[in-house]
């Protein structure tokens, strides 16, 4: 692959399938990619620009177990079988006296496509805790 071909994956990560971004790449480059091929470029791609997904998880539990300890705030964290992170809730003080304070709460997911897997806000795991 290409240094040309890696930026133009890198550029249209997460804005196209996986299977469209490899129409595109064999389309503009006249190559023949398989997806699995392309998928290895979008993750490794990820990696270098944002981190590795566990190293992130496992930072953001450090950081907000401290958090909640030192400001009470409110963190909860639930693990698969195998110890691995499935989903967590950090709620800061201030979110903890509105939801004390009003019967109803408003919920505003402004992560939507937005973070890095490009998932959406669970409003389950709210539910789940």
């Amino acid at each position: 692959m290409t240094s040309n071909i890696i930026s133009e994956i890198d550029k249209f990560k997460g804005k196209m399938s996986d299977s469209n971004l490899t129409d595109h790449i064999n389309k503009t480059f006249s190559t023949s990619f398989t997806i699995s091929q392309i998928k290895y470029q979008v993750e490794r791609l990820m990696n270098i620009n944002f981190g590795v997904p566990d190293i992130d998880a496992y930072s953001f539990s450090e950081m907000a177990e401290k958090a909640s300890k030192e400001n009470g705030a409110f963190f909860a964290i639930k693990l698969h079988n195998n110890n691995q992170f499935q989903r967590a809730l950090y709620l800061s003080p201030d979110m903890l006296e509105y939801a004390n304070y009003f019967l109803d709460i408003v919920i505003v997911d402004a992560t939507y496509k937005r973070n890095r897997f490009l998932i959406m806000f669970d409003f389950s795991i709210i539910r789940n805790f």
